[in-house]
């Protein structure tokens, strides 16, 4: 059978990328003693080769890295790279225009670091390993249904909204 919500639990590693030692201490200390497995890299160098070293469910990214101009800049670097885990965006400047680009860029969520944001980062980071969790199972249910879908001497058609065959099985195809 398939697996049930138990993905989201597994997810508890996470790579922050912080150019400031003293507050990637803090935010180290603080999302350990809420039960998270942290690795800390000081810049896109340093988290590439934690990357390469350690396999990691979500990245905090500092957008105002100086090597890596913007966030989505940095996402980009990521991406050519061939290692991009999920990612949450943590601007010290945080205005709705740079929220738009971060999440059309592939960020999960965008963060503002304000005076609150080491209390209220475990809850953000929780909440975004929920949505990794419940995408990798809906993904994992589309997989299953597709395998069903093909092993089937049925003719099968899925059809969107508007009654548009968006899929369609071997069988029939043969129709």
């Amino acid at each position: 059978g398939r697996k049930s919500n138990a993905t989201s639990v597994a997810l508890r590693s996470l790579l922050i990328v912080e150019s400031d030692p003293s507050f990637a201490a803090v935010l180290r200390a603080r999302l350990e003693a809420a039960g998270f497995a942290v690795t800390v890299a000081r810049d896109v160098t340093e988290m590439l080769a934690c990357a390469r070293q350690n396999a990691c469910d979500l990245a905090l990214l500092d957008g105002s890295l100086s090597c890596s101009g913007t966030g989505e800049d940095l996402l980009a670097h990521l991406t050519s790279t061939g290692w991009c885990p999920p990612a949450i965006l943590v601007m010290r400047v945080l205005d709705e225009a740079t929220t738009v680009r971060a999440l059309r860029a592939g960020f999960l969520t965008c963060v503002a670091r304000s005076a609150e944001y080491v209390d209220y980062l475990p809850d953000a980071v929780a909440r975004a390993l929920e949505t990794i969790g419940s995408r990798r199972e809906a993904e994992e249910a589309w997989s299953y249904l597709t395998a069903l879908v093909n092993q089937s001497g049925d003719a099968i058609m899925m059809v969107d909204a508007a009654q548009t065959i968006v899929s369609f099985n071997r069988a029939a195809e043969e129709l």
